[in-house]
C-alpha cells in the first residue's frame, strides 16, 4: 500500500515538473527574437532604418528624406546652445542635410514621379526643445552619433543588396557611408572631451560644397 502511494506521488511530481518545463519552453518560443530590453534606457530606436537587410533605391530615398529632416530639426535646436562651437556645428549640419534633402527629392520627382514618396518614419532623436546648456549639447551629440550609424547601415544595405538603378544614388550612398562613418568617431571624441575642450580633425560632409565642409571643420576645431 505504501509503495503504491509513493509511486503515485512520484508520478504526480514528474507530471508537475513536465508541465512547468513545457510552459517555460512555450513562453520562450512565443517571444520574438531580439525582444530583450536594451541595457541602456536612453538607447534610441533606429526608426526602421538600420534593421533593413534588403532595400531598393526608391525605398532608400524615401526613408532618407525624413531621416535627414529629423537631423535638420535637431540641429536647429543648437541655436540655443551656450557654446559657439556647437552653434556653428548645428548650423552646418542643418544646411548640409537640407541640401541633401533637396537633392533626394529631386531624384524622386525625376525618376519616380508617379510613386507615393511618403514613408513611415519612427523618430530616432529625442525632443531637444526643452533642453539647454550642456544637457542640450550632449543629448544632441549622443543622438546624432546613433543617427549617423543608422544612415551608414542603411547606405551599406543599399550598396550591398540593392538594386541601385542610378549611379548618382550609388555615389551618394557611398559618400554618405564613408564620411558619416568617419564623423561618428569624431563626434564621439567631442562628446567625451566636451564641446568646450579638446580638438577634432575637420569633418568632410557627404558630397557637399567645400564651403560647407570648411564651415563644419571650423565648428569642430
Amino acid at each position: 500500500m505504501i509503495q503504491r502511494i509513493l509511486f503515485g506521488s512520484i508520478l504526480v511530481i514528474v507530471a508537475m515538473v513536465g508541465v512547468a518545463v513545457a510552459s517555460a519552453i512555450e513562453d520562450r518560443l512565443s517571444q520574438p527574437q531580439g525582444s530583450d530590453a536594451p541595457a541602456d534606457p536612453d538607447e534610441r530606436s533606429t526608426g526602421g532604418v538600420s534593421d533593413v537587410t534588403e532595400i531598393s533605391e526608391f525605398d532608400y530615398l524615401t526613408r532618407m528624406v525624413p531621416h535627414d529632416q529629423e537631423a535638420v530639426t535637431a540641429a536647429k535646436r543648437l541655436r540655443r546652445s551656450g557654446t559657439p562651437r556647437m552653434r556653428r556645428l548645428g548650423a552646418t549640419i542643418a544646411a548640409t542635410q537640407a541640401a541633401d534633402i533637396v537633392r533626394m527629392k529631386g531624384w524622386l520627382a525625376r525618376w519616380y514621379p508617379r510613386c507615393a514618396t511618403a514613408a513611415g518614419h519612427q523618430p530616432m532623436m529625442r525632443d531637444l526643445s526643452k533642453l539647454s546648456g550642456d544637457a542640450l549639447d550632449r543629448a544632441f551629440l549622443k543622438d546624432m552619433i546613433s543617427h549617423h550609424k543608422a544612415a551608414v547601415m542603411m547606405s551599406q544595405h543599399l550598396l550591398r543588396n540593392g538594386p541601385v538603378r542610378h549611379e548618382e544614388v550609388a555615389a551618394f550612398a557611398r559618400g554618405l557611408r564613408d564620411t558619416q562613418h568617419a564623423e561618428i568617431s569624431r563626434l564621439q571624441r567631442l562628446l567625451e572631451t566636451g564641446p568646450r575642450d579638446g580638438h577634432t580633425r575637420p569633418i568632410t560632409l557627404t558630397g557637399q560644397p567645400v564651403a560647407l565642409a570648411l564651415a563644419l571643420s571650423l565648428a569642430l576645431a
